[in-house]
Formats: structure tokens, sequence, C-alpha cells
């Protein structure tokens, strides 16, 4: 069951391909959204909304952890690490889209519903700020 010289690369361009796909699509859905939330309000931003969550979520020794190892730049740190995760999860959706499209079109309707959950549930917003990360979400999908 050897595999021909040229199946491997293929399969590793794919792959690849696949990956970089993966990030652009979760770049367009994170782009139109952040476009929208202009529009909506900074709280109806998928990203400040999640990263709202994460701080209310985490336990008080990671928070403050993150003010002494970051100090005034905790914020950025956060973003930052929010948007690493986003390329990692986009990298490997995309991937395995490669096989499975239905997997990539599911991804963004989750990470759409993730987004769009954090904006309902923060102080002051309402059903309204869910509609960036909706929109997003099918921008998504559609690229």
């Amino acid at each position: 069951m050897g595999e021909e010289p040229g199946e491997t690369t293929a399969r590793g361009d794919r792959r690849g391909a696949g990956a970089a796909i993966g990030v652009l699509a979760t770049g367009v859905a994170l782009g139109s959204a952040e476009l929208l939330a202009g529009v909506f309000g900074p709280g109806s931003s998928p990203i400040f909304a999640v990263g709202g969550v994460a701080v209310d979520a985490s336990p008080e020794w990671l928070k403050a952890f993150a003010i002494r190892t970051f100090g005034e730049q905790d914020k950025l740190a956060l973003l930052i690490g929010i948007g690493v995760v986003l390329t990692i999860g986009a990298s490997v959706l995309g991937t395995a889209s490669v096989r499975r499209p239905r997997l990539g079109i599911a991804g963004s309707i989750v990470l759409g519903a993730i987004g769009a959950a954090a904006a309902v549930t923060r102080p002051m917003n309402d059903l309204t700020d869910a509609v960036p990360s909706i929109a997003g979400a099918v921008a998504g999908v559609i690229a």
C-alpha cells in the first residue's frame, strides 16, 4: 500500500490550502462582524463581547496573574490571545473541511453563535447586538 511520490505532496498542499482558506474565511467573517459592530455599537463587537465574557468567567487568581504579567496591556494580551485561538481553530477547521466541507460551514455557524450569545449577555446590550455576529457567520459560510 505504498503511496505514489506526488501523493504526499498533493495531500499536504490541500491541507495547507484548506488551512489558509479557513483563516481567510474567518477573517471575512470577523471583518464583516466588526464593520457592522461599528454601526450597532462597540458592545456588539464579537471580539470584545467574547473577551468580556472570558474575563467575567475567569477566576480571580487568573485575572490577577494577567494584570501582574501584562500590566496596562492586559486587555491587548487578551485580544491577541483570542486572535491566536481563532487563527488556530480556523486553520484546523479549514484543513478538516477539505474532506468534509460541512465542517467549515458548521464551524462558522458555531463561532457566530458564540459571538452572538456573548454580545446579548453583556450588560446594556439587547438582541440587536447579535446581528453583527450572525451576519459575520453568514459571510464566513459564503466565503
